[in-house]
């Protein structure tokens, strides 16, 4: 065993050695063009190995083991100090840097050789790994009676886990019909009002194009000469065009919005009338019924009264309700 003396010997060793960044010891601003960065990779191994020395039960080698650690380490403290007590000189810097730079790397390999081949028996001293197995093995009696519990409640078990499930999906499903019954009525509400500033729109250019159709009409001096006379038509004819067409774009948007506040509020109400009636029942026939006439209430577009043919969008929620009546069925036939 090493002795108390020689331990603190290699902790002051390591204090010293890792107490010099490795930044610090290649590279000096003191030396101009010249570094020791080509000693780098050695010296930060050596640095791996010296790091944790500390924290393990050095007293568990032998005296002469830990010596030979001291010894290694005093060479390489030396290097290092060597090292950072480098300064330039006119004729023989070249050659003094390379004989310090292979001397660091000399001391830091050694000192890596000397220490890596006992971290391993360290740490196992370090972790008590004797003792942790010895534990082990006193508990696999008890995993061995809890698995034979876990085994008789298996069957029980997986039944209970089915049924979360299947309440887990339909609790899902009908958080999920409340998001959206609220989605669309906020969207309702929101087309509503932007309806209503569209209908003061199209009344402030009703009102705008009547008042310029009257002072135009009124207008008590016609020109006589033709250039003049299709100068002033032309003129008169563009205003009332601009104004007649802004009336018609506003009616036709406050027309549009108003379509898409009864689209969404007719959803909105589907939505609620189906929550429902699942709540109301426990058939899975009733469900599917009432699923499927939701499913059509929302994707096919009814006519609203605001919009004419033309204006409508093509009905394409036929091949939604297909595809809901497929996986509905589906969803049945698992369940047989």
């Amino acid at each position: 065993m090493a002795t108390e003396a020689t331990v603190n010997e290699i902790f002051e060793l390591v204090g010293e050695i890792m107490g010099r960044n490795a930044d610090d010891v290649l590279r000096n601003s003191k030396w101009g063009e010249y570094n020791f960065d080509d000693c780098r990779e050695d010296l930060e191994v050596a640095y791996s190995v010296i790091r944790p020395l500390p924290e393990l039960p050095m007293a568990s080698l032998s005296q002469a083991h830990a010596q030979n650690i001291v010894n290694n380490l005093t060479m390489l403290r030396d290097a290092i100090n060597n090292v950072m007590e480098f300064t330039v000189m006119q004729d023989t810097s070249e050659q003094i840097r390379n004989q310090l730079a292979s001397a660091l790397t000399e001391q830091a390999k050694a000192a890596w050789e000397r220490i890596a081949p006992w971290i391993g028996y360290l740490f196992f001293q370090a972790g008590d790994v004797s003792e942790g197995l010895k534990k082990i093995a006193a508990s696999q009696g008890h995993v061995d009676d809890a698995l034979e519990k876990f085994l008789e409640h298996a069957d029980y078990g997986q039944a209970q886990i089915k049924n979360a499930v299947a309440a887990a999906k339909e609790a899902a499903g009908t958080a999920g019909v409340g998001l959206f019954t609220k989605d669309f009525a906020k969207e309702a509400t929101n087309r509503s009002t932007s309806a209503d500033m569209w209908l003061g729109a199209t009344a402030v250019f009703a009102i705008a194009t009547g008042l310029v159709a009257f002072v135009f009409g009124s207008a008590s001096k016609i020109p006589e000469a033709i250039p003049a006379l299709l100068q002033y038509t032309t003129m008169r004819v563009v205003i009332l065009s601009l104004l007649f067409t802004g009336t018609i774009w506003c009616a036709r948007m406050y027309k549009t919005n108003k379509h898409q506040q009864s689209v969404n509020k007719h959803r909105a109400d589907a939505l609620q009338t189906f929550q429902a009636f699942v709540e109301a029942t426990t058939d899975p026939a009733v469900r599917d019924a009432v699923l499927m006439e939701t499913t059509r209430s929302i994707f096919t577009i009814t006519p609203s009264g605001y919009l004419g043919e033309s204006d409508s969008s093509p009905n394409t929620g036929s091949k939604v309700i297909e595809i809901v009546k497929a996986a509905s069925k589906a969803a049945t036939d698992d369940k047989g």
